[in-house]
């Protein structure tokens, strides 16, 4: 049965059924059984040990109880010479939004400085 609130650890790519996403009773009665051997989509609704799960990105051959061995590459290749010299001095009150690089998708820092002005960054992770 899938509950209102997600329970048990959210081992990616996959994550417990909660409240984003709305499904019948029968769409969930009816997910497909998670076969390793399935390409699924991002968002794929799957039933796994009698519980529903919902991809995060496009996932193979790991399971929901699996524990995710990959981590993130980030290349930073050129990011200076992308976002360039600084227009001005800093400000007096700074917008600065949290990037957290444990998640699983990691902004473009240089084209949202380079297209947006977004310029400045609070760079860590929990």
């Amino acid at each position: 049965r899938v509950t209102d609130t997600a329970t048990g650890s959210n081992s990616r790519p996959w994550k417990p059924l909660g409240k984003a996403q709305s499904y019948s009773n029968e769409e969930l009665n009816n997910a497909p059984q998670f076969n390793p051997e399935t390409l699924y989509a991002s968002d794929t609704l799957i039933r796994f040990n009698g519980a529903n799960y919902i991809s995060q990105s496009k996932v193979q051959k790991v399971s929901p109880s699996d524990s995710n061995p990959w981590r993130v590459f980030v290349d930073w290749t050129g990011t200076k010479e992308r976002v360039g010299t600084p227009k001005k001095a800093w400000p007096k009150h700074v917008y600065a939004p949290y990037v957290d690089f444990t998640l699983n998708t990691i902004p473009d820092l240089a084209a949202l400085a380079k297209n947006h002005n977004v310029n400045h960054f609070t760079l860590a992770f929990v």
